[in-house]
């Protein structure tokens, strides 16, 4: 809930201020989750999530917008983790250009 996400960013704004971190992120956050990290002092960098080649691609395109209207880079933890037959081809014919499988 948004106390409980407000209380551990808290947190992780003390480490950056004592210096631990030098940017802070998250992962897996929702765009709803998001908002309530922004309203903080603290400015989130990073949101991780599993995004990737094939991979739920429409659900990914909403979840990039959302990010980017808030000014949040997104990071795939997982590119490759599913590909469809699709992906797999297209990825196999890129990596052919390079000479990599």
């Amino acid at each position: 809930d948004a106390e409980s996400i407000q209380g551990q960013w808290r947190g992780l704004e003390n480490m950056r201020k004592d210096g631990g971190v030098t940017s802070l992120a998250v992962s897996n956050f929702s765009p709803q989750q998001l908002d309530v990290v922004l309203k903080s002092p603290g400015r989130c960098t990073v949101n991780q999530l599993p995004l990737g080649v094939g991979y739920k691609t429409k659900q990914n395109a909403e979840l990039l917008r959302e990010n980017k209207k808030r000014s949040v880079l997104v990071q795939a933890w997982s590119p490759l983790r599913v590909l469809s037959s699709g992906a797999l081809s297209a990825c196999a014919a890129v990596g052919k250009q390079y000479g990599k499988t």
